[in-house]
């Protein structure tokens, strides 16, 4: 969408203890994406610092037993500059909040049912909640994931601030993903 080339992290605050004594996992995730569409129609194109949209989320996680596991995400996103030719839903608002609730349920040892559902907080005009409901396959070190979700993209900035289908009136997409995680010690 837009061609945005987004760039994150995650980085742990805290992390769940088996003995309980730390209850649940909390991560920071901050994001950068940088919009290269041309926009050489406008009177005025975008600079590079137009160009960026930021996202901010901190996942608060809980493995409630070894097959099910919850999370809330209090989400904000920013665009430096808007406007209609952007694929957000209201181009007079630079930013963004939302409260992401999410699970996972481990069906098989490598085989689980993920559900996402992100309502808007912002108060702007034609913003519609989010809704995914996914499989995750495990193989080795990857990570296969396929769902059904009423957005047309996948990094937060879009997510919260870009067009989402209605899932009731069968308003959703099918997607896929491969994840590969890689840890420096």
């Amino acid at each position: 969408m837009d061609k945005v080339y987004d760039f994150m992290s995650r980085i742990s605050l805290l992390k769940q203890t088996r003995d309980s004594s730390i209850p649940v996992s909390i991560s920071f995730v901050p994001a950068v994406g940088i919009n290269t569409s041309s926009f050489g129609f406008l009177d005025q194109d975008y600079s590079f610092t137009d160009r960026l949209n930021f996202g901010f989320s901190l996942p608060i996680a809980k493995k409630v037993s070894s097959d099910l596991s919850v999370q809330l995400s209090p989400m904000l996103v920013h665009f430096n500059r808007v406007g209609a030719e952007l694929n957000i839903v209201d181009p007079q608002v630079n930013t963004y909040y939302s409260l992401g609730l999410a699970s996972r349920y481990r069906i098989t040892p490598r085989t689980a049912l993920s559900l996402q559902y992100v309502p808007p907080v912002t108060d702007a005009q034609n913003l519609d909640h989010n809704l995914a409901v996914g499989i995750d396959i495990e193989t080795g070190g990857h990570v296969f994931q396929m769902f059904f979700t009423t957005s047309r993209a996948l990094n937060d900035q879009y997510l919260l601030a870009g067009s989402n289908g209605n899932f009731f009136e069968r308003e959703f997409r099918f997607g896929f993903n491969i994840n590969r995680l890689f840890n420096i010690r």
